[in-house]
């Protein structure tokens, strides 16, 4: 049987395939604002919930990170962003949100082989 849940789609592309389970971190977070009171007592008014996070994609193959390139690029909205769907870490869900995507790029190289792993960190930001 195989595996259907998705981990980490970006608009209708689904980058599951190539997910770092173990190095995946996606969480939702309270956005709050916080004060002291005169007794020095800590507040805080919770507005929203927001998901963060980064999730580390590996590709051996040039024609895989050429599709993820086109992907970020065609899948982008107008304002920056991206429509989003993730596995929550500490929610146990999958869900669908806006959020801003910044990527870093590392590059393994195996020269006695000829192989080369392109790892692209994602940072994601809820909006």
């Amino acid at each position: 049987m195989a595996n259907t849940m998705t981990f980490f789609q970006i608009g209708t592309v689904n980058l599951t395939v190539w997910v770092n389970t173990r190095d995946y971190e996606m969480n939702s977070e309270d956005v709050y604002e916080s004060w002291t009171d005169a007794n020095w007592t800590d507040h805080r008014v919770i507005a929203r919930q927001r998901i963060t996070g980064k999730v580390k994609l590996g590709f051996s193959k040039p024609a895989d990170f050429a599709a993820f390139v086109a992907a970020m690029s065609s899948q982008r909205q107008a304002g920056g962003y991206y429509s989003v769907t993730a596995y929550v870490n500490n929610t146990g869900a999958t869900a669908t949100f806006d959020a801003y995507i910044d990527t870093a790029d590392a590059d393994n190289w195996d020269l006695l082989n000829s192989r080369q792993w392109q790892v692209q960190t994602l940072t994601v930001t809820g909006r």
